[in-house]
């Protein structure tokens, strides 16, 4: 006898597995987590009236960054290992790995593999750094900026070898 949530999500997926209730466990989670630093952060009147431009740049940058090292970097593998499988090495210290397991399990593989998912999570961290300590986060996402740029020049530099 299958449950409310196997039909729904049979229902809308077919024969591919989609782990609806582990997907709604994280976005749960995601709330719980930012949803009281966003909070509070108002409350002490940390929250800009307007974001400058430099900061939405720098952030994105750093965030960019921050989900490519969390979903593709060859040395954080052990983090994703229990929720990925290895697909390919793409180059670069990059890897492609695919969700494994049921449920909770496979969602966090799809969080963990995804750099688009981790994104939203990437930002949400350093824009929460940013909030309760300003300078702290800008040099943590200067950082992340700056190894930014720096792939992008040995991209380039390895496009322009003979």
């Amino acid at each position: 006898m299958s449950t409310a949530l196997e039909r729904t999500e049979r229902e809308y997926a077919g024969r591919e597995e989609m782990p609806l209730g582990g997907y709604a466990a994280i976005m749960g989670a995601f709330v719980a987590l930012f949803g009281p630093m966003l909070i509070a952060a108002s409350r002490r009147g940390a929250l800009p009236r307007s974001w400058r431009l430099r900061d939405i740049v720098l952030i994105g940058m750093a965030t960019h960054k921050l989900s490519r090292i969390l979903t593709r970097d060859t040395v954080t593998a052990p983090l994703r290992a229990p929720f990925t499988r290895f697909e390919k090495k793409i180059g670069a210290g990059e890897v492609v790995e695919k969700p494994r397991g049921r449920g909770l399990q496979r969602a966090l593989g799809s969080l963990a593999s995804c750099q688009y998912c981790s994104s939203v999570w990437s930002a949400a961290s350093l824009t929460a750094l940013h909030l309760a300590r300003p300078r702290v986060g800008r040099t943590v996402a200067a950082v992340l900026a700056m190894v930014t740029v720096s792939d992008w020049m040995h991209r380039a530099y390895a496009k322009l070898q003979p």
